[in-house]
């Protein structure tokens, strides 16, 4: 699935979780802005993705990207699994955060995982549809 189509799907997500939150009154301002911290680094340069080495998010990142080893395993391995994937890619941050004592709101957590998540699935449901979809109409999307 191409980059776009995954930061289209997580911000579209993300933006109807936040109407819906503000709307039931389960999300405030400040929760919303801690929400969105989460969402944004996910959805843009911390995805799943950073397991393959012909990724956008891989290139653009470069010599910085320190998940380079996961592409060791193959694209839709260790960061592609439902609850490994958030462990490690959030974990990395946070266990640091938390231990110069950085305090990280739970709805950020959220945030983060709500965007991984919608990008396994988005993967899921192209990989499912590539199968059935003839190669004619793949082409014009």
């Amino acid at each position: 699935m191409k980059y776009k189509h995954h930061v289209i799907a997580c911000l579209t997500l993300a933006i109807i979780s936040s109407i819906t939150g503000l709307n039931t009154h389960r999300l405030t301002l400040s929760t919303l802005e801690g929400f969105w911290i989460g969402v944004l680094p996910y959805t843009l340069v911390l995805t799943c993705d950073l397991d393959s080495k012909t990724s956008v998010v891989t290139r653009t990142l470069g010599p910085f990207n320190i998940f380079s080893s996961f592409s060791e395993f193959g694209h839709r391995e260790v960061l592609h699994h439902w609850a490994w994937g958030p462990v490690i890619l959030i974990g990395w941050w946070l266990i640091p955060a938390l231990w110069v004592g950085i305090n990280v709101p739970e709805i950020t957590l959220v945030g983060a995982v709500l965007m991984l998540w919608c990008h396994m699935l988005c993967d899921v449901v192209y990989s499912g549809t590539k199968r059935i979809v003839p190669k004619w109409i793949q082409k014009v999307f």
